[in-house]
Parts: structure tokens; sequence; C-alpha cells
């Protein structure tokens, strides 16, 4: 087992909720005790506790490149949430910790409807190829080098702050794993919406990655996302057994958003324009799951994933029947220092 210990100089009071509730809005298992709590991952566990001056992390993992992941999902809630950084007391020992950064160039970028780009990217994406159903976009100030892989994990040029580290999913990747795609739902403001305006074919970019494995199948599914959640939906529907039955509805800004896929003939898709108002949660509530070998999947705005917490609590949904998924926060408004993006690097096609 590979285990590294943080702290973060925050009042325990404070602290600890904080991180048991942003685990929560990932779909992680957390476990709270009178003062300490437990947050179970797919890459390792994180034992939480208060210490004097703040909150020790005890973050364990089967492998090098699951501590990673999980090192850098603890910095970067730290960045959204405006507190202290953490403070690394230990890392791996012996062989240098695996990063997960890939470096990739874009092959093209297609606007495929009035609310998607597509990209496509060439790259070893083998591990992707074997499974990993998620990755993160790097996204840095201009002129910054790239972030670069170190003996303790990702050497992060401005610190991590720095870094603009969206999470997309994997729409469709090729069977040797030489390139991906993936879909950006275009929306005022966003700071990858910006990127896709200015990305030029040839041009480098840099992910980390693959985490996630994908949506749990069981006989009957019930699937429920919004425009965020869209390409995890689609991927849902495509990996489920022919057998299998269920609902699933997506929320989508136009009705020229919709696309193509294949649907078990005994599961329903409902595309529901968001001009009609309906709020996700009511379309949780319209589902109706049997008695048992059912799951669940929500994945929207953070509150939203809150609300559907509470309503599966009460619902009768056991343990391993439902996840909530936060892709969003309302309101959220990004550190100073990532709020320029770093402009084009163009390499040519031949380039070694």
């Amino acid at each position: 087992m590979a285990q590294m210990i943080a702290f973060i100089e925050i009042p325990a009071s404070t602290g600890i909720p904080l991180l048991c509730d942003r685990a929560d809005a990932l779909g992680a298992h957390v476990t709270r005790g009178a003062e300490e709590a437990t947050i179970q991952a797919n890459s390792g566990s994180i034992g939480v506790r208060p210490v004097p001056g703040g909150v020790e992390l005890a973050v364990t993992s089967d492998s090098d490149a699951g501590l990673q992941m999980l090192r850098g999902a603890i910095d970067g809630f730290a960045v959204q949430a405006g507190i202290p950084a953490p403070t690394w007391q230990s890392a791996p020992s012996g062989r240098a910790a695996k990063s997960r950064l890939m470096s990739a160039r874009v092959l093209s970028g297609t606007r495929i409807s009035p609310s998607y780009y597509r990209i496509r990217l060439a790259g070893d994406f083998t591990a992707f190829a074997k499974g990993g159903l998620h990755f993160r976009l790097l996204i840095g100030p201009d002129g910054m080098e790239w972030p670069e892989a170190g003996p303790e994990g990702i050497i992060w040029p401005g610190g991590i702050e720095a870094w603009h580290r969206p999470p997309y999913t994997v729409r469709a990747v090729s069977p040797e794993g030489d390139w991906l795609d993936f879909d950006v739902f275009l929306h005022q403001g966003g700071r990858v919406t910006e990127w896709c305006q200015n990305i030029t074919p040839g041009a480098q970019v840099m992910l980390t990655g693959p985490s996630g494995r994908g949506v749990k199948q069981a006989a009957w599914m019930g699937i429920i996302g919004d425009e965020t959640a869209l390409p995890v939906v689609l991927r849902a529907i495509e990996a489920a057994a022919p057998e299998s039955g269920g609902q699933a509805f997506i929320l989508i800004s136009d009705p020229s958003d919709r696309q193509p896929v294949a649907v078990p003939p005994g599961m329903t898709l409902h595309w529901i324009p968001r001009i009609e108002g309906r709020p996700l949660t009511d379309l949780l509530k319209a589902l109706s799951p049997p008695d048992s070998d059912r799951f669940i999947f929500f994945a929207g705005e953070r509150r939203e994933a809150e609300d559907a917490r509470l309503w599966a609590s009460t619902a009768g949904l056991g343990t391993g029947e439902f996840h909530a998924a936060a892709y969003w926060t309302a309101g959220w408004v990004p550190p100073a220092a990532q709020r320029q993006a770093r402009g084009d690097v163009v390499i040519p096609a031949d380039a070694e």
C-alpha cells in the first residue's frame, strides 16, 4: 500500500465537514464519526481527523498512480474551496510516483450541435482503451511552462492554483488507443468554451487520467443528467447489456443537441428541453424502479446532487443502488490566477 499524509491549516470544525461534503458530491462513500471521517473513493481511501492547528489527511491507495490521483483531487479541492493549500508531509517510498500526466495533440475540433464541440486528440490512450471513463484537461496561464512529472507527483509551474483542470468524459477512443474524442458543453463564460474557440489542429495539450469506472450496470437502470452529463449518460446507455431495462432522461439546451445512440429495447430515453423548466430532481422522482437488481445514476449541479442524495436516502435505495455526481457548482468563481487561459501552442504535425 502507498500512503501520503497531508495537513490543512483550517479549523477541524470547518475543514472536516467541507471535505466530507465535497467527497459526497463526487460520489465517494463517506463514513463520519464523532470527530473523524473516512472517505472511500475509486483510487483509494482518505482518513480525516482533527490535529492541533488543523486537519490531517491520511491518504492510502493500492498504487502510486492512485495516490497521485487522490493528491490532485485534494489539492484541487483546496483551490476551489478557497482554503489553505495542503502541506504534504510524506511521499511514496522506493520508486518514483507515477503521475498519469499525458501529452497529446489536437487532431480536430468540430461543432457537432448548437451546444457541443467535439475535440479529437492524438496520443497514447491505451490506458483508456482498457478502461477509464474520465480525465482532466489542463489549462494554464499564458506563457506558462507545461506541468511535468516529478519524483513525488506532478510539478505545477506557478502552483496548482494557477491551473484550470476541468474533468471530462471520454466519448470514444480508438481500439488501438491512438486517438480519443471528448465533447465540450459550450456556455457563456466557460473557460473551455473560450479554449475551443482558439484551439488549432496540431496544438499540444496535456491531461491527467484516466479515472472512473463507468456507470454501474444492473438489470434495470435509471440514468439522469443535465447538459454537462450528456457524454457520460450516452456512454452508460451504450455500455448497457442488450437485455437491460430502465429509463434515461437528459436535459438539453437545444432540440438539435440530440445525439444518435443505440438504446436497449427495454430502455426508454427522453430528451428534455431545458426551456420546459423541469428541475433535474423532478426527473429523478419520475423514475419507476423495480424492487431489486436496480441502479440509479444522477449527475448535475452540486446542490441538485445533494438533493438527489437526500431523495435516495428516503426512497429505500440501498448501498450500491444509487450514485449522484456533481459536475459543476452554480456561482463558483475560479481563482484570479486561473482566469487567463493559456494561449495556443501550435506544433507542426511533423515535429518530433
